[in-house]
């Protein structure tokens, strides 16, 4: 009877470890990522900071962006904007404040909020500009 255990455990673990095989050779080497959906841009800010963003666009329904800045990487989702592209994300420069990157056309501002329902306007931290890529 012990026997027949293990030998059921043995081949329930080989049966998980195959499937999980199987799923993961399904994947893309970067997975969510393939490079004709995701666009990389540097912009310049007038304080003299580059700012690089990596706008994924695999999902039309939740494009999201990377922003690396100050030497710290900002994992961005997609916010609503009555014109150009609007992205926020909760994790920011000092606990307590979030960042918001607001694009239009080669233009955009890096902004910090306070991560509270009745705080004031998002504060402007940074006014950049796309560098032509090359």
């Amino acid at each position: 009877m012990k026997m027949l255990r293990t030998i059921a455990l043995h081949s329930l673990w080989l049966l998980l470890s195959l499937t999980t095989l199987a799923a993961l050779a399904d994947q893309p080497d970067t997975p969510g990522m393939p490079a004709e959906n995701v666009i990389t841009a540097t912009y310049r800010c007038e304080s003299g900071q580059t700012i690089v963003a990596r706008y994924d666009n695999n999902n039309p329904d939740a494009p999201t962006a990377l922003l690396e800045y100050k030497g710290r990487t900002f994992d961005m989702y997609n916010v609503r904007a009555a014109s150009g592209a609007r992205y926020a994300t909760e994790q920011g420069l000092s606990p307590d404040k979030g960042l918001q990157w607001w694009t239009k056309g080669d233009d955009a501002t890096l902004s910090e909020m306070l991560m509270d329902h009745t705080a004031p306007e998002p504060v402007e931290i940074e006014a950049c500009t796309a560098r032509p890529a090359g």
